[in-house]
């Protein structure tokens, strides 16, 4: 099976993809009348593509999210191979720490460009060692890594929970998360985790926040994520009852008076 398709017999509406380096949402998945086989309705995230809301011959098959004055980002395109989907954050995290082959230490550098010449580089090797055994890391970074989540099967979730229980600094900015949920999902596995980055990624609004579930995530950052108001935002920081938030480059229109529990000492 193709590694971009690992999910093809799985409904793809809500997930994040790319082709062409460009990235997009699927919105609906099904037929088109007047056409044969099946086709991916697509909101795309990048200026200067698409050719309508998510309407055709007068029936709608989608909604797009964004902005509408920016132009009609929806299209419809065949599910082909090509077409480039997520993966769970442990197959990220293994691409990224694992050194499976002990010859790639080789390939590190022993020297550094530095600003009066040559630094030399000790004890890289060791490192990457070390960070082989993710039970070990506290601090992981896995920004643009086409993360989308832990994954649904069970036996995947366990083990991130087992590999990466130590995790106190997580970093998913610039990926394939959509849906809150997904996010939740995550903070469950990561019990230690006092700050995490989700900048840069495509949540929908409004966020659907689970009531039950609280976490104490201090330090958290949603910058540049155009698609959140600013209920989300507070919403979110309630639930992460978190104290350090970064929202910048958000192209928030209001911000209403925030709530007299609000725990925020930095903004």
């Amino acid at each position: 099976m193709s590694a971009n398709l690992q999910y093809e017999n799985n409904d793809k509406v809500g997930r994040c993809f790319s082709v062409n380096s460009d990235l997009g949402i699927v919105r609906y998945q099904g037929p088109v009348e007047g056409t044969h086989g099946i086709w991916l309705g697509v909101e795309w995230l990048v200026p200067n593509r698409g050719k309508h809301d998510g309407s055709k011959d007068s029936r709608r098959y989608f909604h797009c999210h964004q902005q509408p004055e920016t132009g009609p980002h929806g299209s419809f395109i065949r599910p082909v191979d090509r077409l480039v989907f997520g993966q769970t954050l442990l197959q990220a995290a293994k691409q990224r720490y694992i050194v499976d082959d002990l010859r790639e230490l080789g390939n590190i550098p022993q020297t550094i460009d530095g600003r009066r010449g040559k630094i030399e580089a000790v004890g890289l090797d060791k490192i990457a060692k070390q960070q082989s055994d993710l039970t070990t890391l506290t601090v992981v970074g896995l920004d643009s890594c086409r993360v989308e989540g832990v994954g649904s099967d069970e036996r995947e979730v366990k083990e991130t929970r087992d590999l990466l229980r130590n995790v106190c600094s997580l970093s998913l900015a610039n990926n394939y998360l959509v849906k809150w949920a997904d996010i939740e999902d995550i903070l469950d596995l990561f019990p230690k985790l006092n700050t995490l980055d989700i900048s840069a990624n495509h949540m929908l609004s409004p966020i659907a926040l689970c009531k039950s579930k609280r976490y104490q995530v201090d330090t958290l950052r949603i910058d540049t994520t155009p698609t959140l108001s600013w209920p989300d935002i507070v919403g979110i920081s309630r639930q992460l009852q978190t104290k350090s938030l970064s929202f910048g480059w958000s192209r928030l229109r209001d911000i209403e008076l925030v709530p007299g529990d609000w725990q925020i000492q930095e903004l």
